[in-house]
């Protein structure tokens, strides 16, 4: 594990619960180096949620905390991105694709009681914005 930080949730419709630097723009944050120069970024999580600390090893399917409204950010959601660096804004971002994942629904209203079809399975890919997905491991 290579980085974390620690900040305020966000209340939508508020003032920054923090103000906005390089440093807090991700907000509570983990980088985890997952090869040799490629780094998974994960974002946005809840104050206090984090559940590993600088120079932990993880492993798949670890929880490393809770999806949040830190940072900058209107709503609570996970930014995840690979970058060739560790460091949320001095890198490149890495393509890349899931091995699979199942497609819940679409939309921001969308809810699982409302769902009347069952999911799609997906591979190979990256979802797009507003796609409600589940990892299945």
């Amino acid at each position: 594990m290579s980085h974390t930080i620690e900040s305020s949730d966000e209340i939508p419709g508020n003032t920054r619960a923090v103000p906005m630097t390089l440093d807090t723009i991700g907000g509570n944050h983990v980088i985890v180096e997952i090869s040799e120069g490629v780094f998974a970024f994960y974002a946005h999580m809840q104050p206090g949620s984090l559940r590993v600390k600088l120079a932990d090893h993880v492993h798949g399917g670890q929880v490393l905390g809770l999806v949040g409204n830190s940072g900058n950010s209107t709503e609570p959601h996970l930014h995840f991105h690979l970058c060739n660096a560790n460091s949320e804004l001095g890198s490149e971002g890495l393509p890349y694709a899931f091995a699979a994942f199942d497609l819940q629904g679409n939309g921001w209203g969308w809810k699982s009681s409302e769902s009347k079809s069952a999911p799609t399975k997906v591979e190979m890919q990256i979802p797009v914005e507003n796609d409600v997905v589940r990892f299945v491991p």
